[in-house]
C-alpha cells in the first residue's frame, strides 16, 4: 500500500504580525500494482526494514531501561549499525523513528519488551514521487520503480 499526501493550500491568517499559512493534508491508501521483479525488490526492502527496526529496539531495550528516547539522539546512536544494513537512508531514518515510537510506547506501559512482527515501510517525500495521475516513482533496494497505482473512487474525492 502507498500513502498518498495531497497537499491543499486553504488560505493565509494574519496574526501577530507574522503570515500563517493554513495546510490541509489527506492521506490515502493506496494499492500498488507491482511486477514480479519489484516485488521481490519490495519484500526484501520489508525484511530489512524489519530488521533494522528489531535491531534499534533491542538496542534501546538494553540502553535506556525504560526510559523514553529522542528519535535525535538515537539515530546519532545507531546511525552506522543501521546503514551497515543496506537501507537506503529515507528508510533507514524511518526504521529509526518507527523504532523510537514503538519502543516509547512501551517504556509508558511497562509491559513485556516489544516484539516486531509486522511493518508496513514508510515511505517520506524522500523516496517517492507522483510519476502520473495514476503511478508512483518508488524508491526501492535496486533503484527507482515505477508502480501502477490501482486508486479507489475516494481516493479522487
Amino acid at each position: 500500500m502507498a500513502v498518498a499526501n495531497p497537499t491543499l493550500q486553504v488560505g493565509v491568517r494574519f496574526l501577530a504580525g507574522v503570515y500563517l499559512d493554513m495546510v490541509v493534508r489527506r492521506s490515502v491508501a493506496v494499492p500498488l500494482l507491482l511486477d514480479g521483479s519489484q516485488l521481490l525488490d519490495y519484500l526484501k526492502l520489508e525484511r530489512i526494514y524489519r530488521l533494522a527496526k528489531k535491531v534499534v529496539v533491542e538496542y534501546l531495550v538494553q540502553s535506556y531501561n525504560g526510559r523514553s528516547a529522542g528519535c535525535f539522539r538515537v539515530w546519532h546512536e545507531v546511525k552506522e549499525t543501521v546503514r551497515r544494513l543496506g537501507l537506503p537512508s529515507a528508510y533507514a531514518q524511518q526504521a529509526v523513528k518507527d523504532a523510537v515510537e514503538t519502543y516509547n510506547a512501551w517504556a509508558t506501559a511497562g509491559e513485556r519488551p516489544p516484539e516486531i512482527r509486522k511493518v508496513s515501510p514508510y515511505t517520506d517525500e524522500m523516496a517517492w514521487r507522483l510519476d502520473s495521475a495514476t503511478a508512483l516513482s518508488i524508491r526501492l533496494m535496486s533503484g527507482r520503480h515505477i508502480a501502477e497505482l490501482w486508486p479507489h473512487k475516494r481516493f479522487w474525492l
